[in-house]
């Protein structure tokens, strides 16, 4: 699945890579984890290659994904919007 289509499933959030249905903050690639920052998407979607998928994202943006993520104001569209653009 891509990261667009896995975060468009209300699967957002921001502050840290990933949380379980009690908000309780784990591992992206944890089985419990319910929503997922961008990092952790990628992580979660990409598990092999998201290093490299990460530092692409990160050069496309000009900051690093944590930033854009966390931004006050900042929307799941947004995210989605640049998943999209990227082919991610």
């Amino acid at each position: 699945m891509f990261v667009h289509q896995f975060l468009s499933q209300c699967n957002w959030t921001q502050g840290t890579s990933a949380v379980d249905k009690e908000g309780e903050k784990v591992d992206p690639s944890d089985l419990n984890a319910c929503k997922w920052c961008f990092l952790g998407a990628i992580i979660r979607c990409y598990p092999d290659s998201w290093h490299d998928v990460a530092e692409r994202v990160s050069r496309y943006l000009g900051q690093p994904l944590g930033t854009f993520n966390d931004a006050i104001g900042r929307t799941v569209f947004d995210i989605v919007r640049v998943a999209k653009a990227m082919g991610i």
